[in-house]
């Protein structure tokens, strides 16, 4: 067989295990990415992990092979720095450390998920919502357009699976991309939400 003959034959192959991937993904509440803790995260994997953010599916990323870099805490953290800079996509997805050789991980792998599950579907009351809002804006007062303070008046959560979040606000295009991703950490702060994406809507008052 060619060299032309076989890196088409992988690319098909290659291009077949991206399909099925991406059904698995549409078809799933939790997906899990298995990468390898001892090698280089693939560039297929960080693609991956790009269509699991945009499918807004719970994930939980399972670094597999762990019993082959010892007990050397350095090699450890440079492993886990590793996988979480190239999957920055998944930065809400918690991390396994598994063996699938030594068996180590599954109890810790499957608690992982079930958390990631409970998290996808909870629903937060209201109530409980807006304190966290009204903590988050004397924290961080939001940002100002011209000379009018924005404010947050009240937040709810619109549906789950991931959880959706609607504020309401007199300003909504004031809300700058950091002081979202600050809300969503707030959230997160309070009532955990680990392994699921969320999903931050401003609406403005009265609309």
């Amino acid at each position: 067989m060619s060299d032309t003959i076989m890196a088409r034959t992988k690319e098909y192959v290659e291009k077949i295990g991206v399909l099925s991937s991406l059904e698995a993904i549409r078809r799933a509440d939790v997906v899990v990415m298995v990468v390898d803790a001892a090698g280089e995260v693939a560039e297929q994997d960080a693609r991956l992990a790009g269509y699991i953010q945009n499918a807004s599916r719970a994930a939980v990323i399972a670094m597999n092979k762990w019993d082959l870099l010892g007990e050397r805490k350095r090699r450890e953290q440079a492993a886990q720095h590793r996988v979480a800079e190239r999957l920055a996509f998944l930065d809400f997805a918690p991390l396994v450390r598994t063996s699938a050789v030594a068996a180590t991980g599954l109890e810790q792998l499957f608690k992982a998920i079930n958390g990631a599950f409970e998290q996808y579907t909870r629903r937060i009351q209201t109530a409980d919502l807006n304190r966290v809002i009204e903590m988050s804006m004397v924290r961080h007062t939001p940002p100002a357009k011209g000379r009018s303070q924005t404010k947050l008046y009240y937040g709810l959560q619109v549906r789950t699976s991931p959880p959706r979040f609607r504020f309401y606000t007199n300003h909504p295009e004031a809300i700058t991309p950091a002081y979202s991703r600050f809300l969503e950490h707030q959230l997160r702060h309070h009532f955990g939400l680990k392994g699921t994406p969320l999903v931050l809507n401003l609406a403005r008052q009265g609309a």
